[in-house]
């Protein structure tokens, strides 16, 4: 099973295909989901568009289609699976397991931060580091939620136990 560690860093990679797909809208984009009907989504969680269709007449009939990951809740924790739109795609679809307790609110929340991460990757700017710290330091101390830390923490790779 894997962490909330590799789970950021899995949201940050998808968000990252995402951003980067010369098709898709450019920047990271998330969709939260509470429910699917069939049943295909049950307990919520969120869905990131890693592969965007050139011909979306063709996204469902075997031509060009779209690549999912689906974040959603399980017993063990949080479910990744890799999905499209084709339903006659013959790939093996992968799924992994993070062991983490997180609400809905708190996947959401850690998805908003991954998607700005990536957005900051993205966008090159010059910074005051220092100061920049020490602001984002201040801002932690006065503002930051226990899911914000949370977050925050799985997004810098510090343990949580």
């Amino acid at each position: 099973m894997k962490n909330l560690q590799n789970l950021t860093r899995d949201l940050q990679t998808d968000l990252m295909s995402c951003a980067t797909d010369p098709y898709g809208p450019l920047a990271p984009q998330w969709e939260r989901r509470v429910f699917s009907h069939g049943g295909l989504f049950p307990g919520g969680g969120i869905v990131i568009t890693t592969g965007w269709s050139r011909d979306p007449s063709r996204s469902c009939n075997g031509g060009e289609y779209y690549d999912y990951a689906r974040y959603r809740f399980c017993d063990g924790g949080i479910s990744r699976e890799e999905t499209s739109s084709c339903e006659i795609d013959e790939r093996v679809p992968k799924s992994e397991i993070y062991n983490v307790a997180l609400s809905q609110g708190g996947l959401e929340r850690l998805a908003e931060l991954a998607a700005k991460r990536v957005s900051a990757q993205l966008a090159p700017k010059p910074i005051d580091l220092k100061k920049f710290r020490r602001r984002i330091e201040d801002a932690l101390r006065k503002t930051a939620t226990s899911d914000d830390l949370i977050a925050i923490a799985g997004l810098l790779g510090v343990k949580t136990e």
